[in-house]
């Protein structure tokens, strides 16, 4: 297959959709000129609003703008001020069927991942919160461990799509 590539820059124009949802984009160049742009699959990696562009199950149309977001789940990592490991470490958590994980970070320790299933109508859980929780994971997981909030030094934290 023969790809084209443009160095210009290229603007969203408008959305093209079919039956099943948005299909593509209608672009315009630097110069003015448009084109459209097809794809078997359009990933939508937009904000909140992108229920917007896809399809509602069963008609074919687009999603009303009113339709509720799909569940999310917080997600955290917790960048901790110890030394790095020199490799990557997967941590068994013993109350839970599941492992975290501790890997360098800009020499750091960065541990992870929490997630918790959150309410789109409150907001994301307490970042404070999900890192006393993975403190406590881990030392109960890793005897002399003795990780502390003062050694806290970041948390990365977002929203993951989840399952209705």
């Amino acid at each position: 297959m023969r790809r084209r590539h443009s160095k210009a820059r290229q603007r969203l124009v408008d959305h093209l959709r079919d039956t099943h949802g948005v299909c593509g984009a209608c672009v315009r160049d630097e110069a003015g000129d448009e084109a459209e742009l097809s794809a078997r699959l359009v990933l939508i990696a937009a904000n909140a609003a992108s229920h917007q562009l896809a399809p509602v199950p069963g008609d074919g149309g687009p999603v009303p703008a009113r339709r509720s977001l799909p569940p999310f789940a917080s997600a955290c990592n917790v960048v901790f001020d110890r030394p790095a490991p020199n490799v990557a470490v997967a941590i068994p958590v013993r109350a839970k069927a599941r492992r975290f994980f501790a890997v360098p970070w800009r020499g750091l320790t960065m541990v992870g991942t929490t997630q918790h299933p959150i309410d789109t109508g409150t907001g994301t859980r307490m970042a404070d919160v999900a890192a006393r929780e993975l403190i406590a994971a881990v030392n109960d997981s890793i005897p002399g461990a003795a990780l502390g909030e003062r050694e806290v030094r970041l948390m990365h934290r977002g929203l993951l799509p989840g399952t209705a």
